[in-house]
Protein backbone atom coordinates (compact mmCIF):
# COMPACT_ATOMS: atom_id res chain seq x y z
CA UNK A 1 0.00 0.00 0.00
CA UNK A 2 1.62 3.21 -1.18
CA UNK A 3 2.36 5.94 1.31
CA UNK A 4 1.94 3.93 4.46
CA UNK A 5 4.63 4.34 7.10
CA UNK A 6 5.56 0.80 8.01
CA UNK A 7 7.17 0.68 11.41
CA UNK A 8 8.06 -1.17 14.58
CA UNK A 9 6.75 0.10 17.91
CA UNK A 10 7.28 -0.95 21.50
CA UNK A 11 3.62 -0.39 22.34
CA UNK A 12 0.28 -0.11 20.55
CA UNK A 13 -2.47 1.69 22.47
CA UNK A 14 -6.15 1.59 21.56
CA UNK A 15 -7.65 5.05 22.04
CA UNK A 16 -11.17 4.07 20.88
CA UNK A 17 -13.61 5.04 19.67
CA UNK A 18 -15.03 1.69 20.90
CA UNK A 19 -13.88 -1.88 21.56
CA UNK A 20 -13.43 -2.80 17.88
CA UNK A 21 -10.13 -0.86 17.90
CA UNK A 22 -8.47 -3.08 20.50
CA UNK A 23 -10.08 -6.18 18.99
CA UNK A 24 -8.44 -5.43 15.64
CA UNK A 25 -5.03 -4.83 17.26
CA UNK A 26 -5.31 -8.11 19.15
CA UNK A 27 -6.40 -9.96 16.02
CA UNK A 28 -3.21 -8.79 14.29
CA UNK A 29 -0.98 -9.66 17.28
CA UNK A 30 -0.04 -6.07 18.10
CA UNK A 31 -1.68 -5.78 21.52
CA UNK A 32 -1.32 -8.31 24.33
CA UNK A 33 -2.35 -6.37 27.45
CA UNK A 34 -5.57 -4.70 28.52
CA UNK A 35 -5.70 -0.91 28.89
CA UNK A 36 -8.36 1.51 30.17
CA UNK A 37 -9.90 2.50 26.81
CA UNK A 38 -10.17 -0.98 25.28
CA UNK A 39 -13.81 -1.68 26.17
CA UNK A 40 -15.06 1.85 26.85
CA UNK A 41 -17.01 4.21 24.61
CA UNK A 42 -17.75 7.87 25.04
CA UNK A 43 -14.91 10.22 26.07
CA UNK A 44 -13.42 12.30 23.27
CA UNK A 45 -9.92 11.71 21.95
CA UNK A 46 -8.52 14.71 23.85
CA UNK A 47 -10.37 13.77 27.03
CA UNK A 48 -8.73 10.34 26.88
CA UNK A 49 -5.29 11.91 26.62
CA UNK A 50 -6.05 14.07 29.66
CA UNK A 51 -7.12 10.95 31.57
CA UNK A 52 -3.73 9.40 30.83
CA UNK A 53 -1.99 12.58 31.96
CA UNK A 54 -3.97 12.60 35.22
CA UNK A 55 -3.14 8.94 35.93
CA UNK A 56 -6.83 8.05 35.46
CA UNK A 57 -7.77 9.83 38.67
CA UNK A 58 -11.50 9.43 39.38
CA UNK A 59 -11.90 7.49 36.15
CA UNK A 60 -15.04 5.61 37.21
CA UNK A 61 -17.09 7.25 39.99
CA UNK A 62 -20.03 5.31 41.46
CA UNK A 63 -22.27 8.37 41.87
CA UNK A 64 -21.96 9.16 38.17
CA UNK A 65 -23.13 5.74 36.97
CA UNK A 66 -26.65 4.91 35.90
CA UNK A 67 -27.98 1.63 34.53
CA UNK A 68 -28.44 1.53 30.76
CA UNK A 69 -29.49 -1.88 29.46
CA UNK A 70 -28.62 -5.57 29.47
CA UNK A 71 -25.98 -6.80 27.02
CA UNK A 72 -27.20 -10.32 26.35
CA UNK A 73 -24.22 -11.33 24.17
CA UNK A 74 -21.82 -10.96 27.12
CA UNK A 75 -24.31 -11.31 29.99
CA UNK A 76 -23.33 -7.89 31.31
CA UNK A 77 -25.22 -4.80 32.44
CA UNK A 78 -24.28 -1.65 30.55
CA UNK A 79 -23.78 1.48 32.66
CA UNK A 80 -23.56 5.09 31.53
CA UNK A 81 -21.28 7.63 33.20
CA UNK A 82 -23.41 10.76 33.00
CA UNK A 83 -20.48 13.06 33.89
CA UNK A 84 -17.96 11.81 31.31
CA UNK A 85 -20.48 10.60 28.72
CA UNK A 86 -18.81 7.21 29.01
CA UNK A 87 -20.42 3.87 28.17
CA UNK A 88 -19.30 0.79 30.16
CA UNK A 89 -20.71 -2.30 28.45
CA UNK A 90 -18.46 -5.23 29.33
CA UNK A 91 -17.59 -5.12 33.05
CA UNK A 92 -20.68 -5.36 35.26
CA UNK A 93 -21.83 -8.98 35.20
CA UNK A 94 -25.56 -9.67 35.28
CA UNK A 95 -26.87 -11.15 38.51
CA UNK A 96 -24.02 -9.73 40.63
CA UNK A 97 -24.38 -7.19 43.41
CA UNK A 98 -23.63 -3.74 41.96
CA UNK A 99 -21.57 -2.50 44.93
CA UNK A 100 -19.35 -5.59 44.89
CA UNK A 101 -18.95 -5.41 41.11
CA UNK A 102 -18.13 -1.70 41.29
CA UNK A 103 -15.18 -2.33 43.61
CA UNK A 104 -13.88 -5.07 41.28
CA UNK A 105 -14.30 -2.87 38.20
CA UNK A 106 -12.49 0.11 39.78
CA UNK A 107 -9.64 -2.12 40.93
CA UNK A 108 -9.34 -3.61 37.44
CA UNK A 109 -9.25 -0.24 35.71
CA UNK A 110 -6.78 1.18 38.21
CA UNK A 111 -4.50 -1.75 37.41
CA UNK A 112 -4.91 -1.21 33.67
CA UNK A 113 -4.24 2.51 33.98
CA UNK A 114 -1.08 1.97 36.00
CA UNK A 115 0.12 -0.63 33.50
CA UNK A 116 -0.49 1.67 30.53
CA UNK A 117 1.38 4.65 31.99
CA UNK A 118 4.31 2.50 33.14
CA UNK A 119 4.61 0.88 29.71
CA UNK A 120 4.42 4.21 27.86
CA UNK A 121 7.19 5.65 30.02
CA UNK A 122 9.30 2.51 29.53
CA UNK A 123 8.96 2.68 25.72
CA UNK A 124 10.92 4.46 23.04
CA UNK A 125 8.18 4.41 20.39
CA UNK A 126 4.41 4.20 20.98
CA UNK A 127 1.61 4.17 18.41
CA UNK A 128 -1.74 5.49 19.64
CA UNK A 129 -4.55 4.18 17.42
CA UNK A 130 -7.96 5.81 17.10
CA UNK A 131 -10.41 4.07 14.78
CA UNK A 132 -13.69 5.57 13.64
CA UNK A 133 -16.73 3.42 14.29
CA UNK A 134 -18.50 2.62 10.98
CA UNK A 135 -21.79 4.52 10.53
CA UNK A 136 -20.87 7.00 13.29
CA UNK A 137 -19.63 10.38 12.13
CA UNK A 138 -19.52 11.52 15.77
CA UNK A 139 -16.23 9.64 16.09
CA UNK A 140 -14.60 11.72 13.32
CA UNK A 141 -11.49 13.70 14.32
CA UNK A 142 -10.34 16.93 12.70
CA UNK A 143 -6.69 17.67 11.90
CA UNK A 144 -6.80 20.34 14.59
CA UNK A 145 -7.79 17.77 17.23
CA UNK A 146 -5.12 15.32 16.06
CA UNK A 147 -2.41 17.98 16.14
CA UNK A 148 -3.49 19.17 19.58
CA UNK A 149 -3.42 15.57 20.79
CA UNK A 150 0.08 15.12 19.41
CA UNK A 151 1.29 18.23 21.24
CA UNK A 152 -0.19 16.94 24.47
CA UNK A 153 1.63 13.62 24.09
CA UNK A 154 4.91 15.49 23.48
CA UNK A 155 4.32 17.56 26.60
CA UNK A 156 3.38 14.64 28.83
CA UNK A 157 5.93 12.10 27.53
CA UNK A 158 8.88 14.17 26.20
CA UNK A 159 11.28 11.20 26.21
CA UNK A 160 8.95 8.97 24.14
CA UNK A 161 8.19 9.12 20.41
CA UNK A 162 4.38 9.19 20.44
CA UNK A 163 2.84 8.67 16.98
CA UNK A 164 -0.86 8.67 16.12
CA UNK A 165 -2.65 6.44 13.60
CA UNK A 166 -6.15 7.66 12.78
CA UNK A 167 -8.32 5.24 10.78
CA UNK A 168 -11.63 6.17 9.14
CA UNK A 169 -14.14 4.09 7.21
CA UNK A 170 -15.65 4.86 3.80
CA UNK A 171 -17.46 2.33 1.68
CA UNK A 172 -16.10 0.89 -1.54
CA UNK A 173 -12.91 2.93 -1.90
CA UNK A 174 -9.27 2.01 -2.23
CA UNK A 175 -7.08 2.86 0.79
CA UNK A 176 -6.14 6.54 1.01
CA UNK A 177 -3.12 7.55 3.12
CA UNK A 178 -2.62 11.11 4.32
CA UNK A 179 0.18 12.37 6.55
CA UNK A 180 -1.23 15.06 8.82
CA UNK A 181 2.23 15.68 10.30
CA UNK A 182 5.53 13.87 10.79
CA UNK A 183 4.00 11.70 13.49
CA UNK A 184 0.29 11.60 12.56
CA UNK A 185 -1.04 9.37 9.79
CA UNK A 186 -4.66 9.29 8.60
CA UNK A 187 -5.76 6.22 6.62
CA UNK A 188 -9.21 5.84 5.06
CA UNK A 189 -10.59 2.62 3.57
CA UNK A 190 -13.55 0.25 3.80
CA UNK A 191 -13.44 -1.97 6.88
CA UNK A 192 -17.17 -2.11 7.61
CA UNK A 193 -18.36 -5.66 8.35
CA UNK A 194 -21.84 -4.81 6.98
CA UNK A 195 -23.40 -6.19 10.15
CA UNK A 196 -26.91 -4.72 10.28
CA UNK A 197 -27.63 -6.04 13.77
CA UNK A 198 -24.37 -4.67 15.22
CA UNK A 199 -23.35 -1.76 12.95
CA UNK A 200 -20.23 -1.01 15.00
CA UNK A 201 -18.67 -4.36 14.06
CA UNK A 202 -15.62 -4.16 11.77
CA UNK A 203 -13.95 -6.50 9.29
CA UNK A 204 -10.87 -7.73 11.16
CA UNK A 205 -9.39 -9.46 8.13
CA UNK A 206 -9.46 -6.22 6.15
CA UNK A 207 -7.87 -4.29 9.02
CA UNK A 208 -5.27 -7.04 9.33
CA UNK A 209 -4.04 -6.15 5.84
CA UNK A 210 -3.24 -2.69 7.19
CA UNK A 211 -1.61 -3.91 10.38
CA UNK A 212 0.72 -6.28 8.54
CA UNK A 213 2.75 -3.18 7.73
CA UNK A 214 3.46 -2.76 11.45
CA UNK A 215 5.38 -4.85 13.95
CA UNK A 216 5.97 -4.87 17.68
CA UNK A 217 9.25 -5.02 19.58
CA UNK A 218 9.94 -7.47 22.40
CA UNK A 219 10.18 -4.72 25.02
CA UNK A 220 6.91 -5.55 26.83
CA UNK A 221 6.27 -9.07 25.54
CA UNK A 222 6.37 -12.42 27.28
CA UNK A 223 7.75 -15.59 25.70
CA UNK A 224 4.18 -16.73 25.05
CA UNK A 225 3.40 -13.46 23.25
CA UNK A 226 6.42 -13.94 21.00
CA UNK A 227 5.31 -17.50 20.19
CA UNK A 228 1.87 -16.18 19.20
CA UNK A 229 3.44 -13.64 16.84
CA UNK A 230 5.67 -16.26 15.22
CA UNK A 231 2.71 -18.59 14.62
CA UNK A 232 0.73 -15.72 13.14
CA UNK A 233 3.55 -14.70 10.78
CA UNK A 234 4.13 -18.30 9.73
CA UNK A 235 0.44 -18.68 8.95
CA UNK A 236 0.53 -15.56 6.77
CA UNK A 237 3.72 -16.67 5.05
CA UNK A 238 2.31 -20.11 4.19
CA UNK A 239 -0.77 -18.48 2.72
CA UNK A 240 1.36 -16.02 0.73
CA UNK A 241 -0.44 -13.10 2.29
CA UNK A 242 2.37 -11.08 3.83
CA UNK A 243 1.98 -7.37 3.06
CA UNK A 244 -0.56 -7.92 0.30
CA UNK A 245 -3.59 -5.75 -0.22
CA UNK A 246 -6.32 -7.65 -2.04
Amino acid sequence: MRGIRAGKYDLYVSMGAVCSCTQALRYSKLQFYSYPFDWIGGPSFLERIELIHNNFKDYIIKENLEFGYKVEETKCDAYYDKKRGMQINHDFKQGRNFDEMYEEVVEKYNRRGKRLIEQIKASKKVLFVFMQTPHNDKTDLTDEVLLKGSEKFKEYFPEVQCDILYITCKHDIKPVVRNVSDNIQHITFDYDARDKISPWVVNFKTLDKLYRHFSISKRHLTKENIKEIRKYKLKLFLKGRMLQWI
